[in-house]
């Protein structure tokens, strides 16, 4: 591409991406399982929980920025995938599970909270999990 464009968006997702690749790989979430036998107390569901209210909550009311629309919606794409919702999943079953209940949470709060039709980010969030969780 010889467009001299920063690609400014891109560029933060590529990063935002690399740290979820870490974060929500499988072998960095079994390895989290298993060190809880071992004495970590530290456990599957206290990492996932607190990497979806980091990357899930705090969005002004006029809503995320686009940088935050781009890792929201990438994130939920990861949970459905983790889930096993959609295509099989070699995840451990916990995280699976962890998975499920963070998006059931998350299209539940959101059909409480209702969605103004000019909020486009929240529709298309209630329309992604909602298709994932009822097989649409």
């Amino acid at each position: 591409d010889d467009n001299e464009d920063p690609k400014i968006h891109d560029r933060v997702l590529e990063i935002q991406d690399s740290v979820l690749d870490q974060l929500l790989h499988k072998h960095t979430l079994a390895r989290v399982l298993d060190t809880n036998l071992y004495g970590n107390e530290y456990d599957l569901g206290s990492l996932m929980q607190e990497l979806d209210t980091i990357v899930m909550t705090g969005d002004p009311d006029k809503g995320p920025s686009p940088f935050r629309e781009a890792l929201q919606l990438d994130y939920i794409d990861r949970l459905i995938k983790i889930s096993g919702l959609k295509e099989k999943s070699e995840y451990p079953g916990p995280a699976k599970s962890e998975a499920v209940m963070l998006l059931e949470n998350h299209l539940a709060r959101i059909r409480r909270n209702g969605v103004p039709p000019t909020n486009r980010h929240l529709v298309h969030l209630r329309r992604v999990i909602g298709n994932a969780l009822e097989g649409e």
